[in-house]
């Protein structure tokens, strides 16, 4: 008896693990301020204990963790050369199983820098002067003033106030680019208290005085 076709075919079977391949796209914003930190994260991250991370930046910033899911990074150098972000997503259980994401530039805008000239101390009731002066990476720049943290109303680069209190003062300059970069610059001035005037009192228990008197003189003819 001939065999059937059927005892002709053999059946092999191989299990085969098919590992999710990470898919994301970055999640944070392409600028930021200079040395102020960046929060970097993708989206969707709700299977993000699956994967092993690995960011990479440019030469100039400071990564805190480069592994992690959200890590955050500092640039020290404005602009946006060499300011970039880069991910690369790797399967836990099977890292040949991975994405790449593209360069990510980052537009990093300077902080201001400026000075301010003050007095360090000044007399009570007089009229002090302050000047803002060197500012620098500030176009179209906002002054804010601060005195003992109150806010003034002037808003120029010299200001006036007369302290009416004395003690020990703290003046603060804010300076706010239009990116909302910010530098808050401080002094601190003593405020001498102002002598007090003496009360003059007038002794009238004695007074002398210059008088004028008419003088007489007679004159008598001898005969």
């Amino acid at each position: 008896m001939l065999p059937s076709q059927d005892d002709c075919i053999k059946e092999i079977k191989h299990n085969v693990t098919v590992y999710p391949k990470p898919s994301a796209i970055y999640d944070f914003k392409d600028e930021v301020c200079q040395y102020i930190p960046l929060q970097l994260k993708i989206k969707p991250d709700s299977a993000q204990n699956n994967f092993i991370y690995k960011w990479e930046t440019g030469k100039s910033q400071e990564l805190d963790d480069s592994t992690n899911a959200r890590p955050t990074v500092r640039f020290s150098e404005a602009g946006n050369n060499n300011n970039y972000i880069r991910l690369t997503i790797y399967n836990k259980d099977f890292e040949a199983c991975s994405t790449h994401l593209e360069n990510k530039t980052i537009m990093v805008h300077p902080v201001p820098n400026g000075n301010l000239a003050a007095d360090s101390t000044i007399c009570q009731k007089l009229q002090g002067t302050y000047k803002a002066y060197d500012i620098k990476d500030c176009d179209s720049c906002k002054l804010e003033w601060f005195m003992d943290n109150m806010k003034q109303t002037q808003n120029d680069s010299i200001i006036t106030k007369i302290w009416n209190d004395d003690g020990t003062k703290k003046v603060k300059l804010l300076l706010t680019t239009r990116h909302g970069c910010i530098d808050s610059i401080e002094r601190i001035i003593v405020v001498n208290p102002k002598p007090s005037t003496p009360t003059q009192y007038l002794d009238t228990s004695f007074v002398i005085t210059n008088q004028v008197k008419p003088l007489y003189i007679r004159v008598e003819m001898i005969h």
